[in-house]
């Protein structure tokens, strides 16, 4: 029996269906995500190796002594660059002297200054990078990154920048959105599909027929368990090329990181939770959507009935979006630690016990 139901499941249209729909959806919502991490020579990539390096030397938190040093570090290069412009004539032709003629020269080539010649602006920097082996980029996000930890780091000294949990949050809420309506390609047609082959729903009162609905109901919760873990391998996958994964053991709560969290966690342990909750809504929502089909006499009848619950279940993955902070809207309802997490198990037991006795409620309906 449970071979016979799997296939029933496990059908090559459902396959296909979902296979397509994974396609463009990734493309579409997931991929726009990952893109920033792959763009050479921007703010976010330059930071990212800026503080690559930092974790690959200090570790995911920085203390006081070991800023000190990197204060040491970064002066050293300031040093070669005012060595540079010291020593390079072109600087002096123009009547920049020093570093801090160069920062004010390049304030007004960009802004169009008159006497100030963007051209030689571009030949000075390129100077500067040729001689050092820094980009003018990189001086501006390692003064950036250090000003950020005078201010916040004796509070929160952990490595976690800002946009890689933004980027993170968005990324979890839509892969969440993609495993709800994957899981209603699989779970919404399985009874209903008997129902219209003439099969009434008083046969499942029967003993065969509570063993046929129960087998069937398991099938389905297998199967959307295997097309959960199925869509997260590969979302965990595809976000494991941006490099974020670095910032595993840094706390949620970084120097960085301006969002206020409501627990202590570490990046990799906020995805890991938020992987359990995609798992209990999913489930959950499988589990309802199953029901609605046992109760729903023909395909039209079921999808009057089911997409309203997947677009509850997609609300609830919108409203997941930066979970576990004091922004999320669940918290800002309930105030209460680990909301979020509450919600989706709430979600899950509700599913499996409108199937406990839903074989009499058929049975009172068609009799």
């Amino acid at each position: 029996m449970f071979t016979a139901e799997m296939k029933k499941i496990w059908t090559f249209r459902t396959v296909l269906v979902i296979a397509i729909f994974s396609i463009l959806f990734f493309f579409s919502f997931l991929f726009q995500w990952i893109k920033p991490f792959r763009w050479e020579g921007d703010s976010l990539s330059v930071r990212l190796d800026i503080l690559s390096d930092w974790i690959a030397r200090y570790g995911n938190t920085i203390d006081q002594a070991e800023f000190e040093e990197i204060e040491d570090g970064y002066n050293n290069v300031l040093y070669q660059a005012r060595s540079v412009i010291g020593e390079n004539g072109y600087f002096e032709e123009n009547g920049v002297e020093d570093y801090g003629g160069y920062l004010d020269y390049e304030q007004k080539a960009i802004n169009g200054y008159e006497g100030y010649d963007y051209s030689v602006y571009s030949k000075m920097r390129s100077l500067l990078e040729e001689n050092t082996g820094y980009s003018r980029i990189w001086f501006q996000e390692y003064e950036n990154v250090m000003q950020k930890y005078r201010e916040y780091g004796e509070e929160k000294n952990s490595i976690l920048p800002f946009e890689v949990f933004v980027y993170t949050s968005n990324y979890l809420m839509y892969l969440a959105i993609w495993c709800l309506v994957c899981v209603f390609f699989i779970a919404a047609p399985v009874v209903v599909n008997d129902r219209e082959n003439n099969i009434v729903a008083a046969q499942y009162s029967s003993r065969i027929g509570k063993k046929a609905y129960r087998m069937q109901y398991v099938c389905t919760m297998i199967s959307a368990f295997i097309v959960v873990s199925f869509i997260t391998a590969i979302g965990m996958l595809a976000w494991g090329t941006t490099g974020a994964f670095l910032f595993a053991g840094s706390d949620m709560s970084s120097f960085l990181n301006t969002e206020v969290f409501a627990i202590s966690i570490t990046y990799g342990k906020y995805i890991m939770l938020f992987i359990i909750m995609v798992y209990l809504l999913a489930l959950g929502v499988s589990g309802i959507l199953f029901c609605l089909s046992a109760r729903s006499p023909n395909m039209t009848s079921m999808l009057l009935k089911a997409i309203p619950a997947l677009a509850g279940g997609i609300l609830i993955a919108l409203l997941m979006q930066n979970a576990l902070c004091e922004s999320n809207l669940i918290y800002r309802l309930t105030g209460r630690k680990y909301c979020e997490v509450v919600m989706t198990a709430v979600i899950l037991m509700v599913g499996i016990l409108l199937n406990l006795g839903s074989y009499k409620a058929l049975y009172k309906k068609d009799c």
